[in-house]
């Protein structure tokens, strides 16, 4: 069955048309004219295109795409504000963008160097002896003035060696490096002194007073050593001392567990012409004397050239020796009295620490040889 179609073109200016349309399938017929509303309308007449121009012509209008550039919030800002994308939530981004308002996520601060940590902004506290800029001022931060500080600060909480700055960084010293036992008796304890039981490494120590004050000698790691003198007063923050004495073993040469000796109150003075130390107490006389000596300086310079020893506080000689020879060895050697009298500040004495006995001097006195004595100050 074949259907007329009436179809009216140029606004009723043309000519009727017959058409025929199969319509199989479809059971009936049905027409249409323009503008009808019938849903039958073919899916291409849809749409935004608008009819213009002419009679018998048709041309489309496209309206603004709904990918155009818009400030984040949405259309219809009459302002922008100038903001950053803070990603880690510290109220600094670096990622600048354009919005109407701010929004979770944003910030009017920029400056982050490093926006994947909330710990990292421009004007972060930085505490002393760290590795990692966080204030984003391109430089890292300052070191620390003492052992005390770097475990205060938490950058310094294993034993070892780290530079310090003891006058801070507007001061006239330049950092240096420095041991500290961070794990014994609270910790924060800077080495100024080691001797070891090789006389031919510490004979460097056997000096003139100032040679004492003026020159570090030595590693802080290992073998003998001995920070300058003149920085000695300016560790004492709490006017704590330590001795640290390992024992040496009369069998193999090999070194006991450390005995530590601590002592209170010990207010070190140093100046170009001599070197005092009031007010100690401990238990066991770290330092024999308030007087420093050096081979040239000191109540004590035949102790230090006669008998090999090092400068120390000594008083007719000494109880606790760095080093010593006299009588008591065929060379000089650091050595103690007491390991077998008193307690140390951990309740042991040489039998707790020795699985054998300690080398003892020649001369059959209490003294025992040590394969290295050590000085610390916090």
């Amino acid at each position: 069955m074949a259907v007329i179609v009436l179809a009216l073109a140029g606004c009723g200016q043309g000519e009727i048309e017959d058409s025929e349309t199969d319509t199989a399938g479809l059971g009936e017929a049905s027409s249409s004219q323009p503008g009808s509303g019938d849903d039958s309308t073919p899916a291409a007449t849809k749409g935004p295109a608008a009819t213009t121009g002419s009679p018998g012509e048709t041309s489309s209008t496209t309206l603004p795409s709904s990918t155009d550039a818009e400030p984040t919030g949405g259309s219809g800002c009459t302002e922008t504000l100038d903001a950053f994308v803070d990603a880690d939530g510290d109220g600094f981004g670096d990622e600048p963008t354009q919005v109407c308002e701010l929004s979770e996520g944003l910030t009017t601060e920029g400056g982050d160097c490093d926006d994947d940590d909330p710990d990292v902004y421009p004007g972060a506290v930085e505490p002393c002896g760290g590795s990692e800029d966080l204030d984003c001022d391109d430089a890292l931060p300052a070191a620390c003035q003492s052992c005390a500080d770097l475990l205060t600060s938490g950058n310094g909480l294993d034993d070892g060696v780290y530079t310090i700055d003891i006058d801070g960084p507007q001061g006239s010293e330049s950092p240096f490096q420095v041991y500290c036992d961070q794990t014994t008796s609270g910790g924060g304890w800077t080495l100024l002194q080691r001797t070891v039981w090789d006389p031919a490494l510490t004979d460097a120590l056997q000096t003139t007073y100032v040679q004492w004050r003026t020159l570090s000698i030595g590693d802080p790691v290992s073998g003998a050593y001995r920070l300058r003198g003149e920085l000695w007063d300016d560790l004492q923050g709490l006017y704590d001392h330590m001795l640290r004495i390992d024992l040496r073993r009369a069998d193999d040469g090999s070194s006991c567990e450390p005995l530590f000796y601590f002592g209170g109150g010990g207010v070190l003075d140093v100046t170009e012409t001599g070197t005092t130390i009031e007010g100690m107490v401990s238990e066991v006389s770290i330092t024999n004397a308030t007087e420093f000596s050096a081979t040239d300086v000191g109540p004590s310079t035949d102790c230090v050239n006669n008998s090999n020893a090092v400068p120390w506080f000594y008083a007719s000689c000494c109880s606790t020796c760095p080093r010593y020879q006299g009588g008591y060895w065929n060379e000089p050697h650091p050595m103690v009295s007491y390991v077998n009298a008193t307690a140390d500040g951990l309740g042991r004495m040489e039998p707790d620490v020795c699985s054998s006995p300690a080398e003892a001097a020649i001369n059959g006195s209490s003294f025992r040889g040590a394969n290295s004595l050590e000085y610390y100050v916090r």
